[in-house]
C-alpha cells in the first residue's frame, strides 16, 4: 500500500449500459469529487469493443486518476487498453456483480468513494492472461462458462444477477456435460470443468480461494471432476456455501502459473463474466500490475 498526493484531474470512462441506477450513482460521485476541488472529465463508451481503444487514446494525457465506472467486464476491457501504461486506477462499481470491488473491500457510497480517491491509498492487482487477453479475477471452462454464454444482454440489463439464474436453469437442461483435458504446470487432469481465480471471490462475494490475493501474482485452480446435471447442481450449492474447494471430488491447486485446456468441441471460455474465446486455450499468471485505489 502506498500514498499519493490529492488528485486534481480525474478521467472517468464509464459504461452506460452497466447495472441499474448507474447514471445516478455516477453523477453523485462526480458531484462529490468536484466538491473536493477535483476537475472531472467523463467519457462514455458506445460499445464494449470501444473500451480498450478509449483507454489507449485518453490516458495519454496527464491524469492524476483514471476511474473505471462499470462492472467486471468494463474493468477487463480497461486493463487491456491500459496494458502499456500505468495510471492510478479507481473503481466505481456500477455493474451486475462487481467481484473485484467486493474482493478488495471497496466502499460504495459517493462521498466515501471520493474520500478514497483523494486519500490515494492503493492495492495492487496482478492480472492473469487468457491467450493474448488480460483478465482481472476469473476464467472458467465447463458449466459456468456455458451459463455465461446463455446470458442475454437485454435480460441482464433489466434483471441484473437474475439473468445468470435464468441462464443457469436453461443450461442445466440443455448442457451436454463433456469432459475436458487440462494441463496445469505440466501435470495432466481430466475433469468436467475448472474455475480459475486470481483473488478470493467468484460469482459475487462467494469465497472459493480464501488464502489467495489479487496482488500476489498467482492463480488458483478449482478443478471439478464429476460431470452431469446432479454434479453441477451440487457444485453450485457448494459454491454458494463457500465450501467448493473442500469437496472430495474437487482438486484445489494454489500458485498455478500455466494452464492449458482442450476438448473435442470448441467450448466457450468465460473471462471476468464474459465469453472471451473458445477452446483450446492457454491461461497464465501475468506480470502486469495495476494500482487500484482502496
Amino acid at each position: 500500500m502506498n500514498s499519493m498526493t490529492a488528485c486534481k484531474r480525474i478521467l472517468i470512462i464509464h459504461n452506460p449500459t452497466a447495472g441499474g441506477g448507474a447514471a445516478t450513482h455516477l453523477a453523485a460521485v462526480k458531484t462529490a469529487l468536484e466538491s473536493r476541488r477535483c476537475e472531472v472529465t467523463l467519457i462514455a463508451t458506445a460499445a464494449p469493443s470501444q473500451l480498450s481503444t478509449l483507454y489507449r487514446d485518453f490516458v495519454a494525457s496527464d491524469w492524476d486518476v483514471v476511474a473505471i465506472a462499470g462492472g467486471d467486464g468494463t474493468l477487463m476491457e480497461a486493463i487491456n487498453g491500459l496494458a502499456g501504461q500505468s495510471p492510478v486506477l479507481a473503481l466505481i462499481a456500477t455493474g451486475t456483480a462487481n467481484v473485484v470491488a467486493l474482493d478488495l473491500g471497496l466502499v460504495v457510497g459517493a462521498d466515501a468513494l471520493a474520500d478514497v480517491i483523494i486519500a490515494g491509498n492503493t492495492k495492487q492487482l496482478c492480472a492473469g492472461r487468457v491467450n493474448d487477453k488480460l483478465f482481472a479475477f476469473t476464467a472458467g471452462v465447463g458449466f459456468d462458462a456455458a451459463v455465461v454464454a446463455r446470458v442475454r444482454p437485454s435480460v441482464k440489463r433489466w434483471a441484473g444477477k437474475l439473468a445468470f439464474v435464468l441462464a443457469a436453469v436453461e443450461t442445466l437442461i440443455a448442457y451436454r456435460y463433456p469432459v475436458y483435458r487440462m494441463t496445469m504446470d505440466n501435470k495432466e487432469y481430466s475433469a468436467a470443468g475448472v474455475i480459475i481465480v486470481n483473488g478470493r471471490c467468484y460469482a459475487g462475494k462467494h469465497i472459493v480461494s480464501p488464502d489467495n490475493d489479487l496482488g500476489n501474482g498467482c492463480l488458483c485452480a478449482v478443478i471439478l471432476h464429476k460431470p452431469g446435471r446432479i454434479a453441477a447442481l451440487s457444485y453450485s450449492l457448494a459454491m454458494l456455501l463457500d465450501r467448493l474447494p473442500s469437496r472430495s471430488d474437487v482438486t484445489f491447486l494454489q500458485q498455478v502459473r500455466s494452464i492449458e485446456i482442450e476438448a473435442g468441441d470448441k467450448a466457450p471460455v468465460q473471462v471476468d463474466g464474459e465469453i472471451a474465446c473458445h477452446l483450446p486455450v492457454r491461461i497464465t499468471a501475468d506480470a502486469k500490475r495495476f494500482d487500484i485505489l482502496v
